[in-house]
């Protein structure tokens, strides 16, 4: 089990494992490059990572050839990233592998709970899975999104559903609803669910009259069994099986009026 490193103890730090908490990296290392690290644990759970160890656990800190700059280590957060995590850092007074007063620098790196964090420049997003920090594909960093809640489906607007796409009888029981005379187009609009000319998800699944053209699985499937098991083959005992694919309203309607007549009634 993959478990957080709590201690600066020196021997700690230069014998755990690196896992999906923990990992460690030269000081000669590019402030660019450990920026991508200190992404991907602020974009999942969190972690530390010590700077001037080597990956064998080899103590060199920052006076060795080629170490980069403490400070710019310690502000990394600022230029580097996008928005900034929460990053604290910590100076732990060290002898280096070649006996002489050093240091190295822990940076416990806190998981960003609303926010994708990317990388200035690029806008690179990368994530800690195990002991690897992963580049995301576009597909990736929106599932991210998801997560974090900072991208919501029902908001996104899709490119191919219009007003011409809506249920009228749908809008108008929403208009009565509000109590607004405004016409069904501007009601959309104050109420975001046309942006542009163009439904969002939401618009979409409530007011489109054929939800399932744009989202093939937005439907509601009702299956009435014979009996108290569901059998299959030439044993299939399904007596009802309606599909309802219009916009919600219609949908928890119909599905209601039809599941509400298959109940016995005393």
């Amino acid at each position: 089990m993959q478990t957080p490193v709590s201690s600066n103890n020196i021997d700690v730090l230069c014998s755990s494992n690196k896992n999906h908490y923990f990992d460690r990296k030269s000081a000669r290392i590019k402030v660019r490059d450990l920026a991508k690290t200190v992404i991907a644990f602020a974009n999942a759970a969190g972690g530390n990572l010590v700077v001037g160890i080597e990956d064998d656990g080899a103590v060199t800190g920052f006076k060795c050839v080629g170490a980069g700059s403490m400070e710019e280590f310690e502000q990394l957060v600022i230029f580097e990233c996008v928005p900034a995590p929460v990053v604290s850092c910590e100076r732990i007074d060290i002898k280096n592998i070649q006996g002489e007063d050093d240091v190295v620098l822990v940076l416990d790196i806190s998981p960003s709970t609303d926010s994708v964090i990317r990388r200035k420049g690029d806008d690179a997003v990368f994530l800690r899975q195990g002991d690897k920090s992963l580049r995301l594909g576009n597909r990736e960093i929106r599932a991210l999104e998801y997560d974090k809640n900072q991208r919501l489906f029902e908001d996104e607007v899709s490119r191919q559903a219009t007003i011409q796409d809506v249920d009228q009888e749908v809008v108008n029981r929403y208009r009565q609803a509000l109590g607004t005379d405004a016409s069904g187009e501007q009601v959309l609009k104050s109420r975001g669910f046309l942006i542009g000319g163009y439904l969002t998800n939401a618009g979409i699944l409530l007011f489109s009259e054929n939800p399932s053209r744009f989202m093939p699985q937005a439907r509601v499937r009702v299956l009435r069994y014979e009996g108290t098991e569901m059998a299959t083959g030439q044993r299939l005992n399904v007596v009802k099986d309606v599909t309802f694919d219009g916009p919600i309203p219609k949908t928890v309607d119909g599905a209601s009026a039809l599941i509400g007549s298959m109940l016995r009634e005393f």
